[in-house]
C-alpha cells in the first residue's frame, strides 16, 4: 500500500458567524493517499469537535478529499480558532513485514 502524506489542509469558513445558526465549514485535504485510512478533524482552538473517517471510500492512488462540517455557532466560539487536522491512521489497515 503506496502512502502520501498531504500536500496541503485548507479551511473555508464563513467570516461572520452568527450565533445560535448552522454553518458550513470545508476541510479540504491536498493529495493524500490511502484515503480509507484518513481522519479528518475539526477543532475549536485545541479541543477536537467533529470527526470523520472514509474507511469505506474505495477509489485508489492520491487524492484530494474535502469534507463539509456543519456547526452552530455558540459564544463558546468568540474569539477561538477554528482549523483542520488529517492524519493516515495506519492501525486501521494490516501491513505485512517480510524478513529480508
Amino acid at each position: 500500500m503506496a502512502y502520501a502524506l498531504p500536500s496541503n489542509v485548507t479551511i473555508d469558513l464563513d467570516q461572520d458567524m452568527e450565533e445560535g445558526k448552522s454553518h458550513h465549514v470545508i476541510c479540504t485535504v491536498y493529495d493524500v493517499a490511502p484515503v480509507k485510512i484518513l481522519q479528518i478533524q475539526l477543532l475549536r482552538d485545541n479541543t477536537v469537535i467533529q470527526n470523520k473517517r472514509f474507511k469505506e471510500y474505495g477509489q485508489k492512488g492520491i487524492q484530494t478529499v474535502n469534507n463539509t462540517f456543519e456547526v452552530t455557532a455558540s459564544r463558546l466560539d468568540n474569539l477561538q480558532n477554528f482549523s483542520c487536522r488529517a492524519t493516515l491512521d495506519a492501525q486501521q489497515t494490516s501491513l505485512s513485514v517480510l524478513p529480508v
